[in-house]
């Protein structure tokens, strides 16, 4: 939950990592992918001087520490990071590596690098081969973990960032329609297109993409309260409607705007409860905090018509 008063409006931080191909093709295909991402992000509302973007040839595992270095000094704890991983990964049956031009990047290692940035919330998402055996590595409370294989062994290319990149731009995406995308919205949107991939290309599909957010290391398939995975997947927004940029910054204007986010997280904890309440009792904490959502959304608006004026 967010503080009554923040100190700034939240700026989130992305970092998008291409590791290296083994072959040109392959090079080709993650560093159009990163591109393609890093340019979603950006329409997204992500400020470009906040995206670091490492294709194939750059991302050595000394520049991926340098990248990580410079989201733990910029980043304050209100700031969501976002990790992208893109490309190859191994498992030796102990380890998670992923492969990078020159020595690879253990799990270890990009735990410590996690561990350093102050973001509260942190969304990490694993789309390299063997990328499930990262999960249990990373899991900590108030970071969404995602990988696009169950485990170490769906070893194949994967295409599970290809649809979630996707999602920061399809209106589908947007499953309940409330302006916004959500880190859980993104994951099933995803999850979706990969099965329709590999039926309509009468393929087997080799990857089985997992979430955990709740610290267990346990990722699972079908996020929901009856596995107590996805709430912080639904609270944390990859794509936000409306401009971001231009808004009124003062102290009553940061107030409502955290207060705005404290009561859409209330939204999304209440929606995620849903099928645990009884529907009398979930349709009027519903309507109270919907009812309390407007009067602060009007109360923006206002303040942002009567800051344009003044310009």
């Amino acid at each position: 939950m967010l503080p009554a008063v923040a100190a700034a409006a939240e700026q989130p931080y992305a970092l998008v990592i291409a590791g290296l191909g083994g072959e040109p093709e392959c090079d080709k295909q993650f560093r159009e992918l990163g591109e393609r991402l890093a340019a979603g992000l950006r329409k997204a509302g992500v400020e470009p001087g906040r995206i670091v973007w490492l294709p194939p040839e750059g991302s050595r595992r000394e520049e991926v520490a340098r990248a990580f270095q410079a989201a733990a000094a910029r980043a304050r704890p209100d700031d969501p990071l976002f990790v992208f991983l893109i490309g190859h990964g191994s498992f030796d049956g102990i380890e998670y590596k992923m492969n990078l031009a020159g020595p690879d990047a253990t799990a270890s290692e990009f735990r410590q690098w996690l561990d350093r940035v102050p973001s509260r919330r942190q969304v990490v998402v694993n789309a390299t081969s063997a990328s499930g055996a990262s999960v249990g590595a990373w899991s900590r409370e108030g970071r969404a973990v995602i990988a696009a294989t169950k485990s170490g062994e769906e070893r194949n290319v994967t295409v599970f960032m290809r649809f979630f990149a996707e999602a920061l731009t399809d209106p589908a995406a947007d499953q309940d329609k409330n302006g916004a995308v959500s880190v859980l919205e993104a994951f099933r949107y995803a999850t979706q297109r990969v099965a329709r991939f590999y039926e309509s290309a009468g393929r087997l599909a080799t990857e089985h993409a997992q979430l955990d957010d709740n610290g267990d290391g346990k990722g699972v398939r079908d996020p929901s309260p009856a596995n107590g995975e996805g709430l912080l997947a639904a609270q944390v927004a990859l794509v936000r409607a409306g401009p971001q940029s231009a808004r009124p910054d003062t102290p009553a204007a940061r107030e409502l705007r955290a207060r705005k986010q404290e009561l859409e997280n209330a939204i999304e904890a209440l929606k995620y409860r849903k099928a645990t309440m009884p529907s009398n009792q979930y349709l009027a904490e519903l309507e109270k905090l919907l009812l309390e959502l407007a009067k602060v959304q009007q109360a923006l608006e206002k303040m942002e018509w009567d800051a344009d004026k003044r310009r």
